[in-house]
């Protein structure tokens, strides 16, 4: 039987109590106010009605709210606004976008860790504090703090716009840590340790082989690991990424250098029937980065952070990402001779611009060599 003693006891976990009295009334014990709520499966669908707060909504006062929503539902009348929790939001906006937004699983992992408490909040009582709270928490993780609040941002748009639920966008006031973009790559004087690293004996054979692929290719890691035999012609060396796989939603013709064709003949001898170029080992469960366990689906590799992050320690260098990759052929093909026009096209960037402002400094190098040409001019002048 609920009590004030009982109620005032609960540790603020995130659960919920139910009434022994009033069938579908039940308390949810929020980590900072608790809230009365009025539940019942009406034709199939779920109805969730808040009723008010603790302590300013007693037990009494609760039960006879309760009884009242039951008589609505009952008569069928209108009821008072429903409430939705930050994770109904969530799930609302997830089921439209299946199978259309690459990095789905990210966000669902994102609602199950960094934003495990906010998602049981009720998005009405979701306040710009509570996002600085979790800023304040995640300050050793910024980047990761910015995907966060984008996810936040993008939920409640979805609630105003799509799901017509009148709340203000309190993600919106937050504002985001600033970001330097990454300029991290492997320098070509490093290229020497890097590949003796690489090819030391005991190295998995798939891991050495997705490192080159991706170092020549200079692909993203997502369409390099789900790389099907069908996309590829090794005939005419081309690797047609499909436009469902592509970051700009387009068909990328990508050309594979002969080191890459190598690999990739040798790979369709060892693996015949696959679909994958790069077959995942069939384990029921990994951990990821933060330590949790979670179940593998994709029938293809999907993370070699911890061997690339030794192989990095083996060659000397500082932990790069497996995006570094990208940037490293774009550098090594600028420093032997490639055209800025040339290495745009290998990346498949869509517009010029983009390349020109990351790998800037790259193309001062030529700039630089006429300024010495012109001074080697001067002083010989002056002879």
């Amino acid at each position: 039987m609920l009590s004030k003693s009982q109620i005032d006891a609960l540790p603020g976990d995130g659960k919920s109590l139910k009434d022994d009295r009033i069938p579908g009334l039940v308390l949810r014990d929020g980590s900072r106010v608790k809230v009365w709520y009025y539940v019942k499966k009406v034709k199939g669908q779920v109805k969730k009605i808040k009723l008010g707060e603790w302590p300013g909504m007693g037990i009494n006062a609760a039960r006879n709210a309760a009884q009242i929503e039951a008589a609505n539902l009952t008569a069928n009348r209108q009821t008072i606004k429903y409430s939705y929790t930050v994770r109904d939001v969530f799930n609302d906006w997830a089921s439209r976008r299946e199978g259309v937004k690459k990095s789905l699983a990210e966000d669902r992992r994102k609602m199950e860790h960094e934003l495990a408490e906010l998602a049981e909040y009720d998005l009405l009582e979701v306040s710009s504090e509570h996002i600085n709270d979790l800023k304040r928490r995640m300050k050793d993780t910024p980047i990761a703090f910015n995907r966060c609040l984008a996810l936040l941002r993008t939920l409640f748009n979805h609630a105003r716009n799509v799901m017509e639920i009148d709340v203000p966008n309190v993600a919106n006031a937050v504002p985001k840590n600033p970001e330097k973009p990454r300029t991290a790559k492997i320098p070509l004087e490093k290229a020497a340790a890097f590949f003796n690293a690489l090819n030391a004996p005991g190295r998995d054979r798939t891991f050495v082989d997705i490192i080159k692929v991706l170092l020549y290719t200079g692909q993203r890691k997502s369409n390099v690991f789900s790389m099907e035999w069908n996309e590829l012609n090794l005939e005419t060396a081309v690797w047609i990424i499909p436009a469902a796989k592509s970051k700009n939603g387009k068909r990328m013709p990508t050309v594979l250098s002969p080191e890459v064709v190598a690999i990739l003949r040798r790979r369709q001898q060892e693996n015949p029937g696959s679909r994958w170029v790069f077959p995942a080992i069939r384990r029921p469960w990994q951990v990821d980065r933060f330590g949790h366990e979670r179940q593998t689906g994709a029938g293809h590799v999907s993370d070699i952070r911890g061997s690339y992050k030794k192989l990095c320690a083996d060659a000397g260098l500082p932990e790069l990402t497996i995006h570094d990759l990208r940037r490293t052929c774009a550098t090594w093909m600028l420093s032997a001779g490639a055209s800025i026009e040339q290495v745009s096209a290998h990346l498949h960037h869509e517009d010029i611009r983009i390349t020109q402002q990351v790998y800037a400094e790259m193309l001062l190098q030529p700039i630089r060599a006429g300024v010495d040409l012109m001074r080697e001019a001067i002083e010989n002048a002056q002879k």
